[in-house]
């Protein structure tokens, strides 16, 4: 399916589960979601080879579904950098994927005699939206967390814990205003306030 088939389909008014605030997966959830793609398609490998490759990308790369639905073997340089148009008017961004992730990309465009402009992942969000759910739920993952949108909020979770700058997730989601990305940080803010308050609020 070629990138422009996508926008020649009308798409279905179908009920979609809205990830909550405050809703990401841990790392940990997101190895249990992996785990239970390759598991509940034993049968039907090329469907599991591509689910666990989007939810490996949208998490590795902080994307919106729709992001990562659009990709498209053109998208990725030889070194193995990945080039994003980002959706909502936000800026487009660069990422260097590790040796593991870019092999397992290149095998599956292999596979698939793909063209440079073929979609990777000839799939609709809705129906996308609706695996995830149900790989959420086979994981025992809580169902405010069963949105694709929970792996772009883990994503940026786990930047900022890892060390990163505001600036610096800014510039990693394509965010072109930096309250956006703000939000991002108000778990890791109440937590400290919380052990501050653990630390001095008791003091006499």
């Amino acid at each position: 399916m070629k990138r422009q088939d996508r926008s020649k389909k009308k798409p279905k008014r179908v009920y979609r589960r809205r990830a909550e605030a405050g809703a990401w997966l841990t790392k940990d959830e997101v190895s249990r979601i992996v785990t239970t793609v390759e598991q509940h398609n034993v049968d039907q490998p090329e469907r599991g080879e591509r689910d666990r490759l989007i939810v490996r990308l949208t998490y590795r790369c902080g994307l919106r579904i729709g992001e990562c639905l659009d990709i498209v073997p053109a998208s990725f340089d030889r070194d193995g950098t990945l080039h994003v148009q980002r959706s909502k008017g936000s800026k487009p961004t660069v990422t260097t994927l590790e040796a593991d992730l870019i092999a397992e990309v290149r095998e599956y465009i292999a596979a698939r005699d793909l063209a440079k402009d073929d979609l990777l992942f000839p799939i609709s969000k809705q129906a996308f939206n609706w695996s995830f759910e149900r790989y959420c739920e086979k994981a025992g993952i809580d169902r405010k967390k069963s949105n694709p949108h929970s792996l772009r909020h883990g994503f940026c979770q786990h930047m900022i814990r890892g060390g990163a700058s505001i600036t610096q997730l800014q510039r990693a989601v394509g965010h072109t205003s930096i309250s956006s990305t703000g939000r991002y940080t108000e778990a890791t803010n109440a937590e400290a306030n919380e052990a501050m308050q653990r630390i001095f609020g008791t003091q006499g």
